[in-house]
C-alpha cells in the first residue's frame, strides 16, 4: 500500500514530557507521572489536579495528603488523556474525590439526604453521615430535659429549702468573684483553637471535641444534618454573628420574667410579714438585709460576660476570611478554612463573607474591647461601690487593686492569638513563632505581676499558660514532617 501521511499523530513526546509533537510537548507537570509517550498523565494518591482552562498545570497535595486515608484521588487511579491539543475528560475509572466530598481539594462536603457537614477548619477531614441525626435529636432532647430539671431544682430549693439555696448562691458567687472560672474558660478556648493539628483520632477525641464547644463551634457534632442551611458558610457565619443579638433579646425576656417573679414574691413576703407581726411582740432589732442584685444588674452582667465569652471566636471567625493562600501556578487565592472558596470580589460567597466579617470587625472585634475598657475607665473611681460591682465586677474584682487594668491585657492576648491563628497561613513559620512569643510574654507578665487576689488563681493561670505553650510546641514538632512534605510538594 502506498504510504499515507498521518501528520504527527503517531509521534510521541520524550520521557518526562506531556503533550503532542511537534511543538506542544512540555515538561511533565509537578507531582504528576507522564506515560504512553506523553499521551497519559496520572498523579499521586492524595493529590488534586490544578487545571487552567484546558491545561493541566500541576497536582497539589490535599489537606491530608501525608496521611494514610485521603479524600483526593483515594484509589490512585485518575488519568488525564491528551487529545486534539487539550486534555480530554478524565478517565471513566477516575475517582477524583472520596464519596461525599466535592470541590477544590475535595474539601467541601456534599449536603444531601445521606451526607452533610460543614467543614470549618483545614484540619477537619471526613464528612458526617446524616443517618446519625437521630442521635443529635436524642442529645438535644436530653439537654432540654436536663435544663428543665435544673431550673425546676433551683425553683424547688428557692421555695422550700431557702437555706441550701442560699449556700448554693454563695458557692456560685465565690467561683465567679474569683478568677478560677475565667482562667479555666480562657485555657479551654485557647487550647481548642491552637491544638487542632494533632492526628484526627486525637482532634476528634472526646476531650478536644468537648473543648470546641467553649468556642461555640458546631463543627463535627452533626447540627448541619438537622439544619442543612448551616452547611452553607454564608448562613453559618450569619448564624454565629447573630448569637449576640439573640442573647440580648433572651436576656430582656428573662429579665422581665424575673422582675415579675421578684415583685410577686416581694408582695407575698410583705403580706406574710404583716400577718406574722400581728402575733409577734415588737422587737428592737431588725434583721440585716444584704444588698441583692437587681434583675437589670444581673442582665447587664450576663450580657457583658457573654460578650467576653464569645469575643475570641468572634475574632477568629471574622478574621479568617482574610487568610487566602495563593494556589501555586495559577496565583489564585483560596480561603484556608474553606479551600473551595476563591478570595475574589467576583465570588458571591467570599464577597458575602467579607461583608459580614467587616461589620463584625467593627462592631464586635473592635467594639467589645472598647466597651469593656471604657466602662473600667469611666467607673475607675467607683469600683468599690457595691452597685457597680453587681454588674461590672466580673472584669476587675478578682484582680489586685494595683493591676485593676489587667483584664485589658488578657483581652489583648486573646486578640493577638486570634489574629495569628486566623490571618496567617498554617504553614507560616512566622505564625508558629509569634504564637509562642505571645504566650511566653503573657507568662512572664503574669509571673511578674501575679495579678489575681487569690494565690490559687495565680498558680492556676501560670500552669494553664505553660501547658498551652508545651502542648503547642509538641504539636508543632509532631507535624513538622508533614509540613515539610507539603511545602516541598508545593
Amino acid at each position: 500500500a502506498p504510504p499515507r501521511y498521518t501528520n504527527f499523530e503517531q509521534c510521541r513526546c520524550t520521557a518526562e514530557h506531556f503533550g503532542q509533537p511537534p511543538d506542544q510537548c512540555g515538561p511533565c507537570p509537578h507531582n504528576c507521572i507522564c506515560a504512553n509517550g506523553g499521551k497519559e498523565l496520572t498523579w499521586k494518591k492524595g493529590y488534586y489536579p490544578v487545571i487552567d482552562g484546558d491545561q493541566m498545570i500541576m497536582a497539589i497535595p490535599c489537606l491530608d495528603a501525608t496521611q494514610s486515608a485521603t479524600d483526593c484521588n483515594p484509589t490512585g487511579n485518575c488519568t488525564a488523556l491528551w487529545h486534539n491539543t487539550k486534555i480530554l475528560d478524565l478517565s471513566r475509572t477516575c475517582q477524583l474525590c472520596r464519596p461525599g466530598t466535592t470541590g477544590r481539594l475535595c474539601s467541601q462536603c456534599l449536603c444531601d439526604a445521606e451526607l452533610c457537614k460543614f467543614r470549618g477548619t483545614t484540619q477537619t477531614s471526613g464528612c458526617l453521615t446524616c443517618t446519625a441525626s437521630t442521635i443529635m435529636w436524642v442529645i438535644i432532647v436530653c439537654c432540654a430535659v436536663v435544663g428543665v430539671a435544673f431550673i425546676a431544682a433551683l425553683l424547688y430549693f428557692a421555695r422550700w429549702h431557702s437555706k441550701r439555696f442560699g449556700q448554693l448562691k454563695k458557692l456560685i458567687k465565690l467561683i465567679t468573684d474569683s478568677g478560677t472560672l475565667k482562667v479555666f474558660l480562657i485555657y479551654v478556648q485557647t487550647t481548642a483553637s491552637l491544638n487542632a493539628a494533632w492526628p484526627d483520632w486525637l482532634v476528634h477525641s472526646g476531650v478536644l471535641s468537648a473543648m470546641k464547644v467553649s468556642n461555640v463551634s458546631t463543627t463535627g457534632i452533626g447540627i448541619e444534618c438537622l439544619f442543612p442551611p448551616l452547611s452553607d458558610p454564608v448562613y453559618n457565619l450569619m448564624a454565629f454573628l447573630l448569637i449576640i443579638p439573640s442573647v440580648f433579646v433572651l436576656l430582656i425576656i428573662v429579665t422581665g420574667l424575673r422582675a415579675v417573679w421578684e415583685t410577686a414574691m416581694k408582695s407575698y413576703r410583705q403580706w406574710k410579714s404583716r400577718e406574722l407581726s400581728l402575733n409577734r411582740p415588737p422587737s428592737a432589732h431588725l434583721p440585716k438585709v444584704s444588698r441583692r442584685q437587681t434583675p437589670l444588674e444581673w442582665a447587664t452582667a450576663m450580657f457583658l460576660y457573654a460578650l467576653y465569652f464569645l469575643f475570641f471566636e468572634l475574632a477568629n471567625r471574622s478574621l479568617e476570611v482574610f487568610n487566602c493562600p495563593k494556589e501555586p501556578a495559577t496565583d489564585v487565592g483560596y480561603m484556608e478554612t474553606l479551600p473551595w472558596v476563591a478570595c475574589s470580589v467576583n465570588n458571591p460567597t467570599w464577597r458575602a463573607l467579607l461583608t459580614m466579617s467587616a461589620v463584625s470587625l467593627v462592631v464586635y472585634v473592635a467594639g467589645i474591647p472598647l466597651l469593656i475598657g471604657s466602662l473600667l475607665l469611666i467607673y475607675r473611681k467607683h469600683l468599690s461601690d457595691v452597685r457597680v460591682r453587681m454588674w461590672l465586677g466580673n472584669f476587675y474584682y478578682c484582680y489586685k487593686p494595683s493591676v485593676i487594668w489587667f483584664e485589658m491585657a488578657i483581652i489583648a492576648r486573646r486578640l493577638g492569638l486570634a489574629i495569628l491563628i486566623s490571618v496567617l497561613p498554617s504553614l507560616s513559620p512566622i505564625r508558629i513563632s509569634m504564637v509562642v512569643v505571645v504566650l511566653v510574654v503573657a507568662l512572664l507578665l503574669h509571673c511578674y505581676l501575679k495579678p489575681f487576689v487569690s494565690r490559687q488563681d495565680n498558680i492556676l493561670e501560670g500552669v494553664s499558660i505553660a501547658t498551652v505553650i508545651v502542648t503547642f510546641i509538641f504539636q508543632m514538632s509532631y507535624t513538622t514532617k508533614n509540613v515539610i512534605l507539603r511545602v516541598n510538594a508545593l
